[in-house]
């Protein structure tokens, strides 16, 4: 099965590049603490108020010739890094 992904405003299929295989879908989970209290049964849980970071593997392919996927994957590249400020 061959699809496309969006991120910040671009489509995969912009820069040839395919998603190549099914893949499973990660999620965040909610970040909290806990903290043993001696004479309490449990955990007490304290919510962080934000979800940790998770890393999602994603097998894509990139159709065309050799010159023009080499130029794809830099833009690629600098397409999935352009919301971190990294770029």
């Amino acid at each position: 099965m061959i699809s496309t992904f969006d991120f910040n405003g671009h489509n995969s299929k912009e820069f040839n590049m395919y998603i190549n295989a099914e893949i499973n879908i990660s999620s965040s989970q909610p970040d909290y603490s806990t903290i043993e209290v001696p004479g309490r049964d449990g955990d007490l849980i304290l919510p962080n108020n934000r979800y940790k970071s998770f890393s999602q593997a994603v097998p894509v392919i990139f159709l065309g010739g050799y010159k023009d996927t080499m130029s794809k994957i830099e833009q690629v590249r600098r397409w999935l890094l352009s919301d971190t400020g990294i770029s």
